[in-house]
């Protein structure tokens, strides 16, 4: 895809990226994605902290591990989205490392659950600490205050949480599933009627349900770039979601409204 054939604005980020050749000064990066936001009808929330209000997805569950969510970008619609980055998550060799994120408030009556991708080519924060440290969840659980959240917009990780409990016949949705066991037969039901939808979400990103907000979560590095083909990926992914919540919803007007976001494409973007 040439830059002449994006359906959105990606003039704002080629300064960003030309002064990147050189010294990137102090915050070119961030203003760059903050004129690319507003050239394209989105608002750019900036960094947030847990306890930010303002922004819901990094400030109502974000867990203790995450210090800051970076370059956030937002759309206010009927169902809000945002994109950004999170930083920082525990890696496999135990440095920290970022992450993006895409959260769309889905305004459904649902549970609290979350997938982890059995995607060789994801390894989300859960997996990652399970992986490099074998005996992580035991870790992270004895941590006083800590009952196994990490570094994930959402916070919460129901893959170490004791609570939890992981459904046994979710292997061919591509995820692993973590729920508590009283939700376990409304979410299979719920994420077997969604079609192929979840695994066209597999081999990318992690998912967590929770507060009303869908959030995909992906350790394939920064989502909010200067590089105009992570934003075609993002915006076609949160496309993706929105028709899935119309479908879900059974509502004309959801599926209409969810059409007019600024940066909504009926094409299939893969990952970068």
């Amino acid at each position: 895809m040439t830059e002449q054939s994006y359906w959105f604005d990606v003039r704002p980020l080629e300064g960003g990226r030309a002064a990147s050749m050189g010294r990137l000064r102090p915050g070119a990066r961030s203003q760059s994605i903050e004129r690319f936001a507003v050239a394209n009808g989105l608002q750019y929330a900036g960094t947030s902290r847990p306890g930010d209000e303002e922004h819901p997805i990094s400030g109502a569950a974000v867990s203790r591990w995450v210090t800051t969510c970076e370059d956030v970008v937002r759309w206010d619609g009927p169902q809000r989205v945002e994109f950004g980055n999170s930083g920082r998550a525990i890696s496999v060799n135990l440095k920290p490392t970022r992450f993006g994120f895409i959260a769309v408030e889905h305004g459904i009556e649902l549970p609290d659950f979350r997938l982890t991708s059995r995607s060789l080519g994801t390894i989300s924060p859960a997996r990652a600490v399970s992986i490099g440290l074998g005996v992580g969840a035991m870790v992270l659980s004895a941590i006083p205050g800590g009952d196994g959240d990490f570094g994930t917009p959402m916070g919460k990780a129901p893959a170490t949480s004791r609570s939890d409990k992981r459904l046994d016949r979710s292997r061919d949705l591509g995820y692993d599933v973590w729920l508590a066991p009283e939700d376990e037969e409304r979410v299979e039901a719920f994420l077997r009627g969604s079609g192929d939808f979840w695994k066209l979400l597999s081999a990318s990103f992690d998912v967590h349900v929770a507060d009303g907000w869908l959030v995909l979560e992906s350790l394939h590095g920064d989502l909010a770039t200067l590089q105009p083909a992570d934003w075609a990926w993002a915006f076609s992914t949160a496309s993706r979601v929105l028709d899935q919540i119309g479908a879900w919803s059974g509502d004309a007007a959801v599926v209409s409204a969810a059409r007019r976001a600024t940066f909504y494409t009926e094409l299939q973007v893969g990952r970068p």
